[in-house]
């Protein structure tokens, strides 16, 4: 079984890979573009403040600090450092930080959750046991059950968060989500999705016509529409409006 022979060593290779991930994610992440939205609202637990206590980190300047501090916080868990029942909870609020802020205007889902309550779930244990620059001399020896424990935690979590989404839409719309045109929307968006350079909108139209307008840097922008009469995805380009 997955946690029937964990040690110390199968717990280090996930914390290294999840805080790790987590880090290379949020390098690539365009905080910059976060000054050019016209407001920023709140998601998630963000929510428990008002937006404009919020506000004040939504510049250019924060929006770097908050990065950097990110990044070098995520790092410091993956490598081990200690003390790391310190540094593993800091990370993981300064990515709860992070990605709140950057998807308080767009879509947040499962596939952004599963990784921050993975770091917090691996914050919890002794993940730092082994594959560190930093040994622990001198402490009590971790009882292998705890390795054990945090990879089933892990395992749980991970599934959770797809098991809740696929129980909500089941129980929001049954068996009609691979009827009707959901399956379609979704891979249209998908299709539009430009990668690092540029962003995809989505504007509803009648029923389930959508546009998905992407605007990317070298290109220009791009519109494609998604029909529901034919099912069919059309792709076009469209000047500058």
């Amino acid at each position: 079984m997955l946690h029937d022979k964990a040690t110390a060593h199968s717990l280090g290779m996930v914390r290294i890979w999840v805080f790790g991930l987590a880090a290379l994610s949020r390098l690539f992440t365009p905080v910059w573009e976060l000054c050019l939205l016209p407001e920023y609202q709140p998601a998630g637990i963000m929510r428990l403040l008002g937006a404009h206590y919020w506000a004040p980190l939504i510049t250019l300047e924060m929006a770097y600090c908050i990065q950097a501090l990110t990044i070098g916080l995520l790092l410091l868990a993956a490598a081990g450092v200690g003390p790391y029942r310190l540094v593993a909870p800091l990370a993981c609020l300064a990515l709860t930080l992070a990605e709140g802020l950057v998807r308080g205007n767009g879509v947040t889902t499962h596939a952004n959750l599963v990784l921050i309550l993975c770091a917090y779930v691996l914050a919890m244990f002794p993940a730092a046991d082994a594959l560190t620059f930093f040994r622990r001399k001198g402490w009590p020896a971790t009882p292998p059950v705890q390795y054990q424990a945090a990879l089933v935690a892990l395992s749980l979590v991970f599934c959770a968060t797809y098991l809740f989404v696929g129980a909500r839409r089941l129980s929001a719309s049954g068996i009609n989500v691979f009827l009707d045109d959901s399956i379609l929307g979704a891979t249209a968006l998908r299709d539009a999705e430009l990668g690092l350079a540029g962003r995809v909108e989505v504007h509803q139209r009648d029923g389930a016509d959508v546009d998905l307008v992407g605007h990317d840097r070298g290109k220009g922008l791009q519109r494609r529409g998604v029909g529901s009469d034919d099912g069919e995805v059309l792709k076009r380009q469209a000047g500058p409006q």
